[in-house]
């Protein structure tokens, strides 16, 4: 999600029963914001994410922000494919 107003990118990754999210704010490719937590999951609809903050200039969210940007490279590609 991008909040055009605060110039804020929300990412969230969902694996199984795990999450991890991030915000960064600016686009300097660089987390402001880490939550790390669990999925509770009914019939395979998400129906809440518990989560706990984490060090934004962790390793962990150096990690994931770089498995976002990966996916971003791809995904740009592919929507300027005719």
């Amino acid at each position: 999600m991008f909040n055009e107003s605060l110039r804020e990118l929300h990412i969230v990754l969902v694996e199984g029963d795990r999450s991890v999210y991030l915000i960064d704010r600016g686009f300097q490719e660089q987390s402001r914001s880490l939550r790390e937590g669990t999925v509770r999951r009914f019939e395979g609809e998400i129906l809440a994410v518990d989560s706990r903050t984490g060090a934004a200039s962790s390793d962990r969210a150096r990690e994931f922000y770089n498995v976002f940007l990966s996916w971003w490279e791809v995904a740009k590609q592919d929507v300027s494919r005719p």
